[in-house]
């Protein structure tokens, strides 16, 4: 590193250094000279800290080529393979310290061009890399410990989905079964004896009626919650503006007889699955003819402004609204900011929404106030340039 080498230069010229003794023990890797392949020359500072040496001239010396311990044998290969024509060679080492700590080094090993043609110096050069070493030695266990853990998160994960599936066919079939006897039964009873009914028991009887039915809804919507997590999404680009004409149309029949006023702006084109970005806007849509259905004069509107990484789209209507300290738990399962009484419905249906543009990548949030209407929102990603069907 020829930046630490200059800096340490610098600041033993500051000093008034100018010795190339302080230099050379100065340098920031641990350096050493060897006499050809014989022995031992000079080490710096840094290589003696490295090696635990505490005294320079009883090293020099005693540690001599000539015995032939298992660390020198293998330099002395490294020298040679060097001398056969590699201009520098470099290995990594992993060696014992005489403490037994064991440390990690790039060892470099070159011969000074003024020195090349008998061979009269060869320098090597370690770099300290023990913490480098270290560091990927710990990463590595992290790494096998994180694909352990993914390996059983997936595990756990398939297991949910069979305890779903296993749920779904028990929704569809099960609970389907007695709901149909129920509703079914009730029907005969209500044609058969619904004229010779008193007030409170036709009152009873229509309850069973409006309660299979309800149910049968709540089961639909809950398979179709459950689909919509399995389903593959297919994205291509949509051109939404059709798909809330062709919403609109399938509303007809519902909106019968009242009064709204539609207001359905320029829509961008967007990137997504036409079915299920249908099935979002014919839960928006239904939402919000229910939602205005107190109104003498609705107003509902649909508009989309697109981003430079998204396209948003609003569906904003005058109806009844809700209370903002309320609004997580608007797209949630379950949930309900009206009474049955007033508003009939699950309380699936947004969180379908969600689920749907959870899975394409956008995100849902809305905004309303009590009797001040609501506007309900959702992005979609932008298609990246070049990626065009």
């Amino acid at each position: 590193d020829l930046s630490a080498v200059k800096k340490t230069i610098d600041e033993l010229r500051e000093q008034g250094v100018t010795d190339l003794r302080d230099y050379f023990d100065h340098h920031p890797e641990a350096v050493q000279a060897c006499a050809s392949l014989a022995r031992f020359v000079d080490l710096n500072k840094r290589s003696m800290e490295m090696s635990e040496i505490a005294n320079r001239a009883d090293f020099l010396e005693n540690y001599d080529f000539g015995s032939e311990t298992q660390s020198l044998a293998t330099f002395k290969e490294e020298l040679i393979a060097f001398a056969e024509g590699a201009s520098v060679h470099e290995n990594e080492m992993p060696y014992l310290t005489p403490s037994g700590k064991m440390k990690y080094d790039i060892k470099r090993v070159s011969i000074p061009p003024a020195f090349a043609e008998n061979w009269s110096r060869v320098l090597v050069s370690f770099t300290d890399i023990t913490d480098r070493v270290q560091a990927e030695i710990e990463l590595k266990g992290y790494s096998d410990r994180l694909e352990e853990m993914v390996a059983d998160r997936t595990s756990q994960l398939q297991a949910v989905n069979e305890e779903l599936e296993a749920f779904s066919y028990s929704v569809s079939h099960d609970l389907r079964a007695p709901l149909s006897h129920i509703g079914g039964f009730a029907e005969v009873l209500n044609k058969r004896i619904g004229s010779t009914l008193d007030e409170k028991s036709q009152h009873q009887l229509d309850h069973i009626l409006t309660a299979a039915k309800q149910m049968g809804g709540l089961i639909d919507d809950l398979l179709l919650f459950s689909r919509m997590g399995r389903v593959e999404v297919n994205k291509t680009k949509i051109d939404l503006e059709q798909i809330v004409k062709q919403v609109l149309g399938d509303l007809e029949l519902e909106i019968q007889g009242r009064k709204i006023t539609w207001q359905i702006g320029k829509l961008d084109l967007v990137y997504g699955d036409p079915s299920l970005l249908r099935q979002v806007m014919v839960n928006l849509l239904s939402n919000a003819v229910k939602f205005t259905g107190k109104q003498e004069q609705a107003r509902i509107e649909v508009s989309s402004e697109k981003g430079d990484n998204a396209t948003v789209i609003s569906v904003r209507d005058n109806g009844i609204g809700f209370d903002m300290k309320y609004v997580d738990k608007l797209f949630g399962t379950f949930q309900r900011l009206h009474s049955k009484k007033d508003f009939e419905g699950t309380g699936i249906g947004l969180a379908n929404v969600r689920r749907i543009i959870n899975r394409h990548g956008g995100r849902t949030w809305a905004e309303g106030s009590p009797d001040g209407g609501a506007t309900l929102y959702f992005s979609l990603p932008n298609l990246k340039k070049g990626k065009e069907k």
